[in-house]
């Protein structure tokens, strides 16, 4: 049996750092082997959190495998349903990645940025989702088109000229900036705790973890309320049958309280809960967030049934849905991130134009062309060759 552990002795197990500025912390690192005393149930908090989290997380599996498996075997509009098998994985990849973060802590600092990396990709499918509800493949415009002949109205409800195509590519290029920032963010993260100078517990600027602070909030901060302001103002024009506000609500609920939670234990470890003799530091700073991760993962998972539900793909409410997808090429198509990174891609371009600044004239002429249905921006009906004056990035909307 362990013996007590209190509060001075927990902090002295783990490297004592200099702050630069005449004070020092204690760097928050797992300990080998540390358990705490064994409760009156017959098992220690550990071995507790173990089972709790496992329990979660396969309620979350089943509730998760069978909303997806309803999904891939009603695979008949794979633009969206690509998408929501996405968002839908969120919760359950989170309480994989928190189960084994409570099994093994000494694992758990270099494998916690990888559901957010995840989540991050999720941000632009919800977007592309949404794209889709509003402009889908089987119309005669193409999506440049559509928002070129948006109307952009100003604060005082004044038409604005030249449409909303400047404003969906800033909302193009918030939101598929994230994916690609949270990725750099946390192989940061991984190799700064492998060199010991990550620090989660110190904001002092000689310690990655506030450097990856900034790029994740800065990154999210530019990318969700671009979403929400996109589903905001094009609810009119998506059917309501989509639920697509409440597609938003369950998806970014369950991301959101991640992000408060991770907020709260930073904040009050150390200062509020402290290590006792049943509970060690790291149950505290390692086991008890995962656990409530996983805990919230069940409870998204069947909120996620009621706002992703398969009923608008079933046979009988469809009207020119297509063919349904065999259901083991439909999960190919569901894992392929092609579009994503193609989208990233695309970002690139629309910043190298330059063409979603104030006052920028958008270079633009209609068409009625068709390209691959595999390129997130694609949405027409005939092959068109652009002319040799046009931008780079027009080519691309077209292809």
């Amino acid at each position: 049996m362990a013996p007590p552990f209190t509060s001075v002795r927990a902090l002295f197990l783990r490297d004592t750092v200099d702050e630069g500025n005449g004070q020092s912390t204690t760097c928050a690192r797992p300990v080998a082997g540390q358990e705490g005393e064994v409760l009156n149930i017959g098992i220690t908090t550990h071995r507790l959190l173990e089972y709790i989290s496992g329990i979660s997380l396969g309620l979350t599996l089943i509730v998760t495998l069978f909303l997806i498996t309803r999904h891939l075997s009603r695979y008949t509009v794979p633009p969206e349903q690509r998408q929501i098998v996405r968002i839908v994985f969120v919760p359950t990849f989170f309480a994989i990645i928190g189960f084994f973060s409570v099994m093994f802590y000494n694992v758990s600092i270099y494998i916690r940025p990888i559901p957010e990396v995840y989540e991050a990709f999720c941000i632009p499918a919800i977007l592309l989702l949404y794209i889709h509800y509003v402009c889908p493949d089987e119309g005669q415009l193409t999506r440049y088109d559509f928002f070129h002949n948006l109307e952009l109205q100003d604060r005082k409800g004044r038409s604005q000229s030249g449409g909303s195509l400047t404003w969906f590519k800033r909302t193009w290029i918030c939101v598929f900036q994230y994916p690609l920032a949270k990725t750099i963010s946390a192989i940061i993260e991984i190799a700064t705790q492998g060199a010991g100078v990550f620090c989660i517990n110190s904001l002092s600027p000689h310690y990655a973890h506030l450097w990856c602070q900034i790029i994740d909030i800065v990154s999210i901060v530019l990318a969700v309320p671009r979403v929400i302001r996109f589903e905001r103002r094009m609810k009119s024009q998506m059917d309501p049958k989509h639920k697509a506000f409440q597609k938003l609500l369950a998806f970014k609920g369950f991301v959101i309280l991640q992000f408060i939670q991770l907020i709260i234990f930073g904040l009050l470890n150390g200062k509020v809960f402290s290590p006792t003799a049943y509970v060690t530091y790291d149950d505290i700073y390692y086991g008890i967030p995962n656990t409530l991760t996983c805990l919230e993962g069940v409870i998204f998972s069947f909120l996620f049934l009621w706002a992703f539900n398969t009923s608008v793909y079933h046979p009988e409410y469809q009207n020119t849905q297509g063919r349904r997808m065999p259901f083991w090429r439909a999960i190919f198509n569901a894992m392929n991130f092609t579009d994503i990174v193609k989208g990233v891609t695309f970002m690139f371009a629309l910043i190298t134009e330059g063409q979603f600044l104030p006052g920028s004239q958008n270079t633009y002429r209609s068409t009625t062309s068709r390209g691959s249905a595999e390129y997130p921006l694609t949405n027409v009906q005939r092959p068109r060759k652009p002319s040799d004056n046009s931008s780079d990035s027009e080519r691309q909307w077209a292809h």
